[in-house]
């Protein structure tokens, strides 16, 4: 596979066996795979990011929602601003691999989903990891970026809600894969811009700050009091199709976590 140099001055591609400025639209190396300049931090690499702005805007709007570059990047060039928090020392890209199960009833269907995972971590916590999505970029400045190519594939398959039991995890895969340009960026503008810009995430992080503050004041509802509902909407939606022998036996299902959501629901009211 191709390569491609996320450098402290832009991007670079492999010539004659010299790091050169790539001389093709970004568009062209979209699936070559990235290497980190050593020592590279989140301000580099928002430094190099804006010197294709406009082609970063275009090619990955998907990822940041149509929020521009600028803004993030004018909020990263801030005098750095020290944090309460633990500070990180790194920030990793990494995969995550979602697996469901397609089928409710007989053999497992299984789909698998995987993404690029962003996220700060602390040596000294390794299996711990820091969301960033409520991060100021100023805090994050100086902290340095790697990758972790590791690839899992892991199915939790559950037990039915009434036996009260836990499932089993299957693993079906332990290697590696991986990533490309495309994935770095677009992960990496996908986390920054996830509650929208600068201003708008700070608001959200301060709502949020609020209510957890004064939860214990907030009127909370039991999670099987909303999964009781919900299953007894699904249960008439299943009642209206076509009788057969796979809906029959989703009915019969929903009818004794129904049956066992009740039970539940009933000891709550009674210590309430």
């Amino acid at each position: 596979m191709y390569e491609i140099l996320i450098g402290k001055n832009g991007f670079f591609e492999m010539k004659k066996g010299k790091w050169v400025p790539v001389t093709m639209p970004l568009s062209y190396y979209l699936q070559h795979q990235p290497v980190f300049e050593k020592g590279l931090s989140v301000l580099d690499f928002m430094n190099a990011l804006m010197k294709y702005e406009e082609e970063i805007d275009l090619l990955f709007m998907s990822y940041s929602r149509g929020h521009k570059l600028k803004p993030f990047w004018e909020e990263i060039s801030l005098p750095e601003e020290e944090t309460n928090n633990n500070r990180l020392d790194y920030i990793v890209f990494l995969w995550a691999v979602d697996v469901f199960n397609e089928n409710d009833i007989g053999k497992p269907l299984l789909r698998i989903s995987d993404y690029i995972h962003v996220c700060g971590k602390i040596k000294k916590n390794k299996n711990s990891t820091s969301s960033l999505s409520f991060t100021k970029l100023n805090q994050l400045k100086s902290v340095r970026l790697k990758t972790d190519p590791s690839y899992t594939v892991d199915y939790y398959k559950s037990a039915e809600i009434w036996e009260e039991k836990k499932g089993e995890m299957i693993s079906f895969f332990k290697g590696t894969k991986s990533m490309t340009f495309q994935d770095i960026v677009g992960s990496w503008l996908n986390e920054i811009s996830f509650f929208g810009y600068p201003e708008s995430r700070n608001e959200k992080a301060d709502e949020l700050a609020y209510r957890a503050e004064n939860i214990q004041n907030e009127k909370t509802t039991p999670w099987e009091t909303v999964l009781l509902k919900w299953k007894k909407k699904e249960l008439g939606l299943l009642k209206k199709k076509k009788k057969t022998a796979i809906n029959e036996k989703r009915i019969a299902k929903v009818q004794k976590e129904i049956k066992y959501l009740k039970k539940k629901v009933s000891h709550f009211n009674k210590q309430s």
